[in-house]
C-alpha cells in the first residue's frame, strides 16, 4: 500500500508501532505498544471488563487512546490535514475519526474484527462487546472499506449492512519456473505464524498415515510455547523438520526449492473456516501445488485455477489419503497450473482495485 500511494505521487505518512524496515515513507508517528508484564495485562483486562458495563461510549475510547498511546501523536496528526487516511485495524477507527478533519477514510479490514479471536472464552466476554461497538458504529462511516476474503465481505454485509471491497493479499508477481520432484521425494512446506487455533498438529498427525517420499518442512513465527509442543509432537518423526523463518523478501525464493505448499486448517471460528491468507498466494507465486483442507474461500480459488488439491474434510487421515494418490506427473502438472495462475494471483493484479477505490474518493 505505501510503495503504491508513492508510486502515485503522494506523499505518506505512516502512524504506527515500531517500524520493522526502512520504509520509502515522509513521516513516522509512533505509538507505544502496551506492556506485556502479566500484571501490567491483568489490570488492562479488569479495567477493560468493567469499562465494558458502562455505557459510555468516551470511556472506551479514552482507554484505548491511553493504552495504545494514541494521544502523544494525535496534535501533530491534526495538524497535517491529510487528504485520505488507510486504516489497518478496527481499534483504530475511534481516533481516526478524531483526527481524519476533511480526509476520506479507507479501512483495510484483515478479518472480521467481531470474531477476532472468538475462541478465546475471556476475549469474547471482555473485548468482543467493544469490538461490535466500534465496528458497528464506525465502519459505515467509512468512505471505503477492503477486505480479503469474500466469507468476509458477505459476513460484513449481513452481519453490520456494510459494503466492502474484495482485494486479496498477494505478494508482487514473482519471476520463476515450476521445479521437477526431485529423485521421488515430495518436499513439502508450510510457513507462517504458529497460532494454536490454527491446529498445525494436523499437518504432524497425517505423517503416520502417509507414504515414506514425503517430508515437511515448518518456518513458523509466533507462540514459542506452541512451537514447543509441536516439535514435542514431531518427535521421532525424521521427515518433519522445525527450521528457521527467513526475512519477508526472501519467503518465495525459499518456497521455491519445494513441491507443495500444505495447509490444512480445520475452522476454530469464522475466520479461520473463511481464511484466504498471504501464504496461500506465496505458495503459487513461488510455483508450488497447493494441498489444502475445504477451506471455501481457497478451496474455490484451488477449483478455479485447478493448481491443487482439496481434501474432502480436515481429518488428517482424509489428507494422508489424497496425497498418497499423487503422482510425479500430477504434482508437476498442478505447478505448472500455479504457475499460469501466478500472473492473475499477484498483487499487480489485485493493486488495480485499490487505485480503482481510491480514485473513487478523489486520490487521484
Amino acid at each position: 500500500m505505501i510503495s503504491l500511494c508513492k508510486n502515485m505521487g503522494h506523499n505518506v505518512d505512516v502512524a504506527s508501532f515500531a517500524l520493522r524496515n526502512n520504509m520509502d515513507i515522509d513521516a513516522h508517528y509512533a505509538f507505544h505498544f502496551p506492556s506485556q508484564k502479566i500484571v501490567s495485562r491483568v489490570c488492562w483486562k479488569i479495567i477493560r471488563m468493567w469499562s465494558a458495563l458502562l455505557p459510555f461510549e468516551a470511556i472506551s475510547e479514552f482507554l484505548n487512546d491511553r493504552r495504545w498511546g494514541f494521544a502523544g501523536v494525535k496534535d501533530a496528526l491534526l495538524q497535517n490535514k491529510y487528504d485520505a487516511i488507510v486504516v489497518h485495524d478496527a481499534w483504530l477507527l475511534p481516533f481516526v475519526f478524531k483526527i481524519k478533519g476533511n480526509a476520506k477514510v479507507v479501512f483495510d479490514a484483515r478479518e472480521y474484527y467481531p470474531g477476532e479471536m472468538e475462541g478465546n472464552l475471556l476475549w469474547r466476554i471482555i473485548d468482543r462487546p467493544e469490538k461490535v461497538r466500534v465496528c458497528r458504529k464506525y465502519m459505515p462511516l467509512c468512505d471505503r472499506i477492503m477486505t480479503v476474503s469474500p466469507g468476509i465481505v458477505k459476513r460484513y454485509k449481513d452481519d453490520l449492512g456494510v459494503t466492502s471491497n474484495l482485494v486479496r493479499s498477494t505478494p508482487q508477481f514473482y519471476d520463476a519456473s515450476p521445479r521437477d520432484v526431485q529423485n521421488n521425494i515430495v518436499r513439502m512446506v508450510h510457513h507462517g505464524g504458529a497460532n494454536r487455533d490454527r491446529k498445525l498438529e494436523n499437518m504432524i498427525d497425517m505423517f503416520s498415515m502417509l507414504d515414506d517420499r514425503f517430508t515437511l518442512d515448518f518456518y513458523l513465527t509466533g507462540s514459542p510455547l506452541y512451537k514447543k509442543e509441536l516439535q514435542k509432537r514431531a518427535a521421532g518423526q525424521d521427515r518433519i523438520r522445525f527450521l528457521d523463518p527467513v526475512p519477508f523478501n526472501q519467503i518465495l525464493p525459499m518456497l521455491q526449492n519445494y513441491d507443495i505448499g500444505l495447509y490444512l486448517l480445520e475452522p476454530t471460528g469464522f475466520n479461520t473456516e473463511y481464511s484466504l491468507p498471504n501464504k496461500f498466494f506465496e505458495f503459487i507465486q513461488a510455483r508450488l501445488m497447493l494441498a489444502i483442507g475445504p477451506s471455501p474461500d481457497m478451496a474455490s480459488l484451488l477449483g478455479e485455477y485447478d493448481c491443487g488439491i482439496v481434501a474432502d474434510d480436515f481429518n488428517p487421515k482424509t489428507m494422508a489419503w489424497a496425497l498418497n494418490a499423487l503422482t510425479p506427473e500430477v504434482i508437476m502438472q498442478k505447478k505448472m497450473a500455479s504457475d499460469r495462475a501466478a500472473r492473475d494471483l499477484c498483487f499487480e493484479e489485485e493493486s488495480k482495485k485499490i487505485v480503482s477505490i481510491l480514485n473513487e474518493i478523489g486520490i487521484n
